[in-house]
């Protein structure tokens, strides 16, 4: 990547701001009677599932998190938007690899290779870190980038009208290059945790609300749990196209 100094300089604060967020939040030195304290979704398995983005790689709508599937498992995604159908798979390789193909139909098909190394695993006290590069081997329109990602759960703010428990929060700061320039980009995903009946629950309690800023566009989904390891993804992207798709997950 073609970085310069005040950049380098720039992203390790970020990351290392990103870092100690996550430590303060979970400080075993919080009040646990303090209403917004953070929960642990380690230890309440209330973590959001990873999914595909458009591209490829794992992640939110267009951009990729810093996590990986699970070594073996692999999905098999589908997107459609606009004109362009977007078909994907993507495996876990081990040491925390990901590795896929991605086929563009457009005027003429156009394939891609991505590849993603997750080199510092989620913990409860720090993010996932993870590069990759999509469109591996292209000289035009390929992109490595840095991203860390953070899983919480939280927020005891809503009240018994809406039955609303918590939320599953998820965080993601990242950099990219592209052959044609460099940009910062981060997500936010956000699923709704019930704790009590709720004429919404089925259907709110399988749904990921997404909003990123891709480095140049925002761009806002939704990801509802058709089942165990079956998705439908919805997107409005730059509010000029709309993403449909289907995403499928399994082991080898």
């Amino acid at each position: 990547m073609r970085l310069n100094k005040g950049k380098v300089v720039f992203m390790g604060c970020l990351v290392s701001a990103f870092f100690n967020i996550s430590t303060v939040c979970y400080s075993k030195d919080v009040d646990s009677s303090y209403e917004y304290k953070i929960a642990d979704p380690y230890k309440n398995g209330e973590m959001i599932p990873n999914s595909p983005s458009i591209p490829g790689p794992t992640g939110l709508v267009k951009t990729p998190s810093a996590y990986v599937l699970d070594r073996w498992d692999y999905d098999v995604s589908v997107d459609v938007v606009g004109w362009q159908d977007y078909v994907k798979v993507n495996v876990g390789l081990p040491n925390r690899f990901e590795a896929g193909v991605s086929f563009i139909e457009r005027a003429q098909e156009e394939g891609s290779v991505n590849l993603k190394w997750n080199f510092v695993p989620e913990a409860e006290e720090h993010p996932a870190v993870s590069v990759g590069i999509i469109d591996l081997g292209a000289t035009n329109g390929r992109t490595k980038y840095a991203v860390a990602s953070k899983n919480f759960t939280s927020l005891k703010t809503f009240r018994s009208k809406y039955r609303i428990n918590r939320m599953a929060l998820r965080y993601h700061l990242g950099y990219k290059d592209t052959t044609a320039d460099e940009s910062y980009f981060y997500g936010l995903e956000v699923r709704l945790l019930f704790s009590r009946s709720n004429p919404l629950k089925k259907v709110l309690a399988k749904t990921t609300f997404m909003e990123e800023y891709d480095g140049d566009h925002f761009n806002f989904g939704m990801r509802y749990d058709l089942a165990p390891m079956t998705k439908l993804h919805f997107g409005i992207l730059s509010a000029d196209d709309i993403n449909v798709g289907i995403s499928y997950r399994k082991s080898l």
